[in-house]
């Protein structure tokens, strides 16, 4: 049950956030510089180009499932989605509950 509420909390969660940051790099210019494959994991690297401003590399790390590829991270400016948000994680259940964590995630929904 709360692994459920974990996954629904934070897909919701990263939905949203994922979602509004793709919006705000509307109609930007997005080259696509590499990609490397090992077994069943693959990275997709690429860059978004403003028009004005530096490029912003944005890399996908996948995984194949069942045959589809998955993105399992976003790393922005060498920053991981994934780890970003464990880590954050970490802190407040090392202060907290994890129903605490659950609800500061639906929360920020």
């Amino acid at each position: 049950t709360e692994r459920q509420q974990f996954v629904e909390a934070f897909t919701k969660l990263l939905k949203q956030n994922y979602l509004d940051q793709i919006k705000a790099y509307e109609n930007q210019k997005v080259v696509f510089t590499g990609e490397r494959r090992d077994g069943d994991y693959a990275a997709v690297e690429t860059r978004i180009v403003p028009e004005q401003g530096e490029p912003i590399a944005v890399n996908y790390r996948l995984q194949l499932n069942n045959g589809e590829w998955k993105v399992y991270d976003v790393v922005i400016e060498n920053v991981s989605l994934v780890n970003n948000y464990r880590a954050q994680f970490d802190r407040v259940l090392a202060r907290n509950s994890f129903a605490d964590l659950i609800r500061r995630m639906k929360d920020k929904e």
